[in-house]
């Protein structure tokens, strides 16, 4: 099967002396980890629980890919849903950091003509998998697959959980969130995690390989649209992918808008 190389070397996380001008230019910086706990370690036992004053993010958890990228193309079927019928694509991605299993479900491809409707989305296994209401994330993905079945397109699902800082180190923002009041951003921040450790550079190789090569893109982020286009995707036009929210996410979905620079 043929390997796939990506033109970008990118780490995918700013270092953290960017922290605080990706999302906003708020003077004040909460402190990292490092700034207000001191070094080292104290020896404690394996089952030892994280102090609320002085929390510590789990650097290793971050899913970036790392440099070397490349993406091997591995099977293809029929993937019925309530939506309708998609064709899911399988590949195996690899870099320097981690290895990627990724999905594509497409529907329509073989008719499109002109740029493609085309949805990156990056899983988020607590609301798309246990139903939580504290984010948008399982409604933004519905609503793709209903555009993507409706008006023909691809929907690129990449396992970047919590913006790319893993699973559990996404349960301990929550925690710093629900526990000091804090937004998503500053949950990140006072974890010693990066606002945002997503990349992209599987995206134009899979995109290749599925023979498109312009995309009308499906997001409300004007940061995903920049780092797409700088590893080489040709993102035409931007498609809202605007969602109602509920009480539980209001908050979040504000955030994102202020902080994050989102498109409402």
């Amino acid at each position: 099967m043929p390997v796939l190389h990506a033109a970008s070397n990118s780490e995918g996380c700013l270092p953290a002396e960017s922290q605080e001008t990706l999302y906003d230019s708020d003077e004040t910086r909460l402190m990292s980890t490092s700034e207000t706990s001191g070094s080292g370690s104290d020896g404690g036992s394996e089952e030892e629980i994280v102090d609320l004053a002085t929390p510590q993010g789990n650097p290793d958890a971050v899913t970036t890919l790392g440099k070397e990228v490349t993406v091997s193309y591995r099977s293809t079927c029929v993937l019925p849903t309530r939506f309708g019928s998609f064709n899911v694509r399988a590949y195996d991605c690899e870099g320097s950091r981690n290895s990627w299993e990724v999905a594509v479900l497409s529907h329509g491809l073989e008719s499109a003509s002109g740029p493609v409707l085309v949805r990156v989305h990056d899983a988020c296994c607590t609301s798309e998998v246990f139903g939580s209401l504290r984010c948008d994330c399982a409604d933004q993905l519905a609503l793709a697959q209903e555009r993507v079945m409706a008006d023909g397109g691809a929907i690129i699902y990449l396992p970047q959980e919590g913006r790319g800082i893993g699973l559990c180190n996404k349960i301990l923002a929550y925690q710093m969130q629900q526990q000091q009041g804090l937004d998503t951003v500053d949950a990140n921040r006072v974890l010693g995690l990066e606002d945002d450790c997503r990349q992209y550079d599987v995206v134009p190789l899979i995109l290749a390989d599925m023979g498109v090569d312009a995309v009308r893109l499906i997001t409300n982020n004007p940061r995903k649209v920049r780092l797409l286009s700088e590893v080489g995707v040709n993102v035409v036009e931007r498609v809202p992918c605007l969602v109602d929210p509920v009480e539980q996410n209001e908050a979040y979905m504000r955030c994102k808008q202020m902080r994050m620079n989102h498109f409402s």
